[in-house]
Formats: C-alpha cells, sequence, structure tokens
C-alpha cells in the first residue's frame, strides 16, 4: 500500500502544478489590482457610487426620469443637477467610458430603467462603427461595481475571457510604475472632478488632434445592439432615442463634418428615433473643450444641457426620411 502511494506521488507532475500555482497567484494578485488598486478603477468606481447616488434621491423626489448614457462624451457634457435646479428635469448621467465598449455601457444603464422613464443613447460614433469586443476595462469596472450582470452578452457570459481580462495589461503597469518613479499623478483625473448628479468637470486643459472626416458606417453588431436597445425600452414602456455627443470641429469644416454625421443618423434612425439636435453633434467652440475633442468644459456643458432640456421637453426625433433629405441638402 505504502510502495503503491510513493508511486502515486512520484507520476504527480509537480513541476507543472508549481507552474499553475505560480500563474494563478500572479492572475490573482494583477485582478486584484486591477479591480480595486488601480487608480483608475478608484475614480471609476467613485463615479458608480455619486451616479447611484444621484439615481437614489430621483426616486425619493420624482415618479419618472430621463437616462442618458454614453461613453465619457456623455460623462463630462451633461450636468443632471443643473438640470433638475435650472429645468425641473430629473436626468441621470451613466456616461462613462467609451473604453468600456458598447455592450457594457448599454447593460450598465438599461436595468434602472422603470415605465414611464425616457432614456437617451448618446454613445459615441466610434463604439457604433467598429466590432465589438470584450474591452478589459469594460470588465473590470464591472467587477469593481458589483455589476457583473452588464458582462452579459446575447449568448450569456464568457467566463473565461472576462477573467482572463482582469490582468493590467503591461502598458498599465509600465505608466503606473513609471508615474511612481516620476512622483506624478497616478491617475490624469480625480475623484474631486465627479460632481453630485455623476457629471465629471475636467480641470486639465490640453491640445487635442480634430478628429477627421470619414465614411460612418454602423458596424452589425452595433445595428444588433441598437435593436436590443428598442426592444428592451418597447418591453418596458419607456420612450428611447439617440443623441449624438457634441465633437469639436473647426468651423470651416463643420459642413463637412455635420453631413458625416447625417449619414450616420441616418442608419441610427432604422433601429431607434433620433433626437432633433441643430448642430448634428458639431461644436466649433474651442474654448468649450477641455483635453480632448469629446470633453467639454463647465461652460461648454452647461450649454449642451441647456439645449439637451429644450430638446427632452419638446421631444421632437427626425425620421430617416428627414435625415436623408438633409443629408440631401447639405
Amino acid at each position: 500500500m505504502a510502495s503503491s502511494t510513493l508511486h502515486f506521488k512520484n507520476k504527480i507532475p509537480w513541476q507543472l502544478v508549481r507552474l499553475l500555482a505560480v500563474a494563478f497567484v500572479a492572475w490573482a494578485a494583477g485582478a486584484c489590482y486591477s479591480v480595486w488598486l488601480n487608480p483608475e478603477m478608484i475614480f471609476l468606481r467613485h463615479g458608480h457610487v455619486v451616479k447611484r447616488a444621484w439615481e437614489h434621491h430621483l426616486e425619493n423626489v420624482y415618479k419618472t426620469k430621463t437616462v442618458v448614457f454614453g461613453g465619457s462624451g456623455c460623462l463630462t457634457a451633461i450636468d443632471p443637477v443643473r438640470m433638475a435646479e435650472r429645468h425641473n428635469l430629473p436626468v441621470l448621467n451613466l456616461g462613462f467610458h467609451a473604453g468600456f465598449g458598447a455592450p457594457i455601457l448599454t447593460r450598465y444603464a438599461l436595468p434602472c430603467l422603470k415605465s414611464g422613464d425616457a432614456l437617451i443613447v448618446a454613445l459615441e460614433s466610434g463604439l457604433l462603427t467598429r466590432p465589438k469586443e470584450i474591452e478589459p476595462l469594460g470588465v473590470q469596472f464591472s467587477f469593481a461595481s458589483g455589476r457583473v450582470d452588464a458582462l452579459h452578452d446575447f449568448d450569456g457570459i464568457d467566463w473565461i475571457a472576462s477573467l482572463l481580462a482582469l490582468r493590467p495589461g503591461s502598458e498599465n503597469v509600465f505608466t503606473f510604475l513609471g508615474k511612481v518613479i516620476l512622483h506624478r499623478p497616478l491617475h490624469r483625473y480625480s475623484s474631486a472632478e465627479i460632481r453630485a448628479g455623476g457629471w465629471q468637470e475636467v480641470a486639465e486643459r490640453r491640445a487635442f488632434p480634430t478628429p477627421v472626416s470619414e465614411d460612418l458606417q454602423l458596424s452589425d453588431d452595433a445595428k444588433k445592439l441598437l435593436r436590443f436597445i428598442h426592444a428592451c425600452c418597447a418591453e418596458r414602456g419607456v420612450r428611447v432615442a439617440y443623441s449624438l455627443p457634441w465633437s469639436y470641429c473647426p468651423p470651416e469644416k463643420a459642413a463637412e463634418f455635420q453631413h458625416q454625421n447625417l449619414e450616420l443618423l441616418s442608419q441610427i434612425s432604422e433601429f431607434i428615433p433620433v433626437l432633433n439636435d441643430p448642430r448634428l453633434g458639431a461644436y466649433s467652440v474651442r474654448e468649450h473643450f477641455a483635453d480632448t475633442f469629446l470633453h467639454l468644459t463647465a461652460d461648454g456643458a452647461a450649454l449642451k444641457t441647456d439645449e439637451l432640456a429644450e430638446q427632452l421637453m419638446g421631444w421632437k426625433t427626425l425620421s430617416r426620411e428627414e435625415l436623408m433629405q438633409m443629408a440631401g441638402n447639405e
């Protein structure tokens, strides 16, 4: 009996076991850093807490609300407190980071909708024109915020890919170490920039490249996602419309930029209505942008908030025919 036990132990591939154990410990350490210690995730998790507190406030004061979601072009542009105080509109800004990917941004926002609410889809054009991918930042945020349900895709959760996405990338690690060595801030943005209501007032100012003109075509994954959004809203009795985030463009290129956006909006209108924004996503006041061509300053956000408030109160949407006619007249 003892000899057979010894023979069995000798057959165990201990070197492989040790390698697997080291790999697991390394993965676990990386996952812990990504979810709890990464300065960027600390900032995003703070935003989640502030937004959920505002949601609770709205539920105690208003019967219905309007939810706006998208990437950072939404996060930095819509001030819910201003919406409430100046326009008496209950608005929940669930914008975060385009790096989450469109599916996670969408599935993070949809569960908070109730009958009678309205939904404004403000996903950036770049999220709607490229194929769907599993974005590590979105996966990490889903775990950090306790919203693992946002990982559900049409075929369920890809647990293997999701768990592997919890590893910090080499670029993240080297950037973090470089900032520590150089005694620089560990993250570009501060949690103090997240104001009451969940709007981010960007403090940084820097030069940025102007977006280039390009032919915008909805990806097949985006079409599937827009159909899903429409179906969910119809099932819950929620009004829905798409609103293109403002992007900086030089005045001399505004007409070209608007025509480009009209082409995309006409495609989107096949799936969900498009809110009538006369600017068509083009805004040419450089002083109203902070550190990217999508991030508005406080003054820019105030203007965007006020104009969106007017559009919400009027709730005029543009049909595909109207959008195509506008594109033809450009």
